[in-house]
């Protein structure tokens, strides 16, 4: 019996009103991730990848078509159910990093199983520390983002992306803040830890050393998908 995949999106489109007209983002878009695989989203600006992303991670919600993680159809749900499924199943990093400026790395790398109450404090701390060490970072665990480089801050973000244990990472630009170095250094942890948790990667990159050895590349042009 075939595994079920990590994420299965069939005719996917995604329209916006404006005053003076309808944008079509994303037109008819079909793919299939199998778990433990890659998927690069590759396209100039505007071609929907960051859409394409938002909608595969339950973000937004689609016009038309269906997104499926695993099992369980996400554009069906209402957004708290789509928050739940993402607390369980999905890891997101962006290229912002998103971190909660008050709040320690350690918190930061704790919070989504502080938030979800699915796991003692004590446990999701212990989790944290040990993700935490993964990255090379137990160190700066009591430091705050402010007092954080980039490419630390983007470890501490690879780091809570993981603490769920996800199915599959959204990855939008996860390097693009980042010099070579340390961008690389990214990279590397971020395949160390997907291939640990056997998780699936979708990732939207301009940066063409984050496609080689992608099981799959997806290339769009205003919102459709190209040869």
């Amino acid at each position: 019996m075939s595994e079920t995949p990590a994420l299965r999106v069939e005719n996917l489109s995604k329209s916006y009103t404006t005053p003076s007209a309808t944008v079509r983002a994303l037109s008819e878009v079909s793919l299939v991730v199998p778990a433990g695989s890659t998927c690069a989203i590759v396209g100039p600006s505007g071609s929907g990848k960051t859409t394409l992303l938002g909608l595969a991670a339950g973000l937004d919600r689609p016009s038309a078509g269906s997104v499926w993680i695993e099992d369980q159809e996400i554009s069906a749900l209402d957004e708290d159910g789509r928050a739940r499924l993402r607390g369980e199943k999905v890891g997101l990093v962006f290229q912002q990093y998103q971190l909660v400026p008050s709040l320690s790395a350690l918190e930061n790398v704790s919070l989504p199983l502080e938030m979800e109450d699915r796991v003692p404090l004590a446990e999701a701390r212990e989790r944290a520390r040990a993700l935490l060490d993964q990255v090379m970072l137990s160190r700066r665990a009591s430091h705050y983002p402010s007092q954080l480089s980039g490419g630390e801050q983007q470890r501490v973000a690879l780091a809570r992306a993981f603490i769920n244990k996800p199915r599959i990472l959204f990855a939008d630009e996860p390097t693009g803040n980042l010099d070579a170095e340390n961008a690389s250094r990214a990279l590397d942890l971020m395949k160390a830890l997907t291939a640990q948790y056997r998780t699936a990667i979708v990732l939207v990159t301009h940066d063409p050393a984050l496609t080689v050895g992608a099981d799959q590349i997806i290339r769009l042009s205003h919102g459709s998908m190209v040869e």
